[in-house]
């Protein structure tokens, strides 16, 4: 895929895969915008990105929060002038264990992120990908 000169939404690029991601696209030229929960990972980020840092812009967001979440492709836009496209790659996981042995609550949890934040992603940037 080619990112130079295109801005691209990383979702948790305040650790692991998301920030590997978000240092990967900053190399390759992109402008990225981080979203996490995890202020002190994505200033990490920041400081990993070295002189690539202006290019970057972090945002903490709870990609299960729909109305933080419909509020978000304006502040990129705002930001970078443009969105280009986005990589719902935040997502947790639940302890292993047979699924008679989670409650509802550590399941909700777990799909609320998982699935309702990449949905929500989705149908609040792809307005903005369409044009």
């Amino acid at each position: 895929m080619k990112v130079n000169n295109k801005t691209i939404v990383v979702t948790g690029g305040g650790s692991g895969m998301g920030r590997e991601l978000t240092l990967l696209l900053l190399k390759k030229g992109a402008r990225v915008a981080v979203a996490d929960v995890n202020s002190k990972g994505m200033e990490e980020t920041v400081s990993l990105a070295g002189d690539l840092k202006n290019n970057l812009s972090i945002h903490q967001l709870d990609i299960s929060n729909r109305n933080e979440v419909l509020a978000f492709p304006e502040k990129v836009i705002g930001q970078h002038g443009a969105v280009d496209g986005i990589i719902n790659n935040a997502g947790i996981i639940h302890q292993f264990m047979p699924v008679n042995g989670l409650d509802f609550d550590k399941i909700e949890r777990v799909m609320n992120i998982n699935f309702y934040g990449a949905l929500n992603m989705i149908k609040a940037f792809l307005p903005h990908l369409l044009k």
